[in-house]
């Protein structure tokens, strides 16, 4: 059966999902958008970051409504420029960030013939565009412990960009769901079947 879905904050929601929990998280965004977490107001390192980046750090921050949006930037009164800002006197504009591939890379040894407990990732680190979103990191380059950049085969930095679904439990504890995230076409969250929690 292909699902239905219904869209709330330009987030295509599967009906499959009970309704009890649909309307738990729409509350949940509408408290996003409200403003009415204090801790995501300020312009912390934590805050200038999207979702996606933080899940791709390996840190959880709740369930935002729009994971490609900086916290400090989902409430309706927040102001996006001074967001913006921000994030560029934090991140050098350019400047790609290393760091360990963490739990998104379970694939990382398989693909590359590295162990990823030897080696960082370089992912760029992407402007904010006018509309106050962030594109997906992309990795640009594998490096040693030591510095020294890892040459690749051909097609293999393509192999380990980061995931774009991934299954998690609605708000923490209820329905295991599979969350899509497509820059451009939009979020969406659907109903895992056929499948513990």
């Amino acid at each position: 059966m292909n699902p239905a879905f219904e869209e709330r904050y330009r987030v295509q929601v599967d009906t499959r999902i009970p309704e009890k929990e649909r309307l738990a998280l729409y509350q949940h965004w509408e408290d996003w958008k409200e403003g009415k977490d204090k801790r995501f107001a300020s312009l912390d390192k934590c805050n200038l970051m999207s979702r996606v980046e933080h899940m791709i750090i390996g840190s959880t921050v709740g369930f935002p409504y729009d994971p490609f949006r900086p916290l400090a930037a989902l409430a309706r009164n927040a102001d996006v420029q001074k967001v913006r800002y921000a994030r560029r006197k934090m991140y050098e504009e350019g400047k790609a960030l290393r760091f360990f591939p963490s739990m998104m890379y379970k694939k990382f040894e398989q693909i590359t013939g590295l162990s990823p407990f030897d080696y960082d990732i370089e992912v760029e680190k992407p402007e904010m565009d006018s509309n106050g979103r962030v594109p997906f990191p992309r990795v640009v380059a594998v490096y040693s412990s030591e510095g020294e950049r890892m040459p690749l085969k051909e097609g293999v930095l393509e192999q380990i960009q980061f995931p774009t679904t991934g299954k998690i439990k609605l708000l923490g504890i209820g329905t295991l769901v599979n969350e899509i995230f497509d820059f451009d076409n939009g979020y969406r969250i659907e109903l895992v079947e056929g499948e513990e929690e």
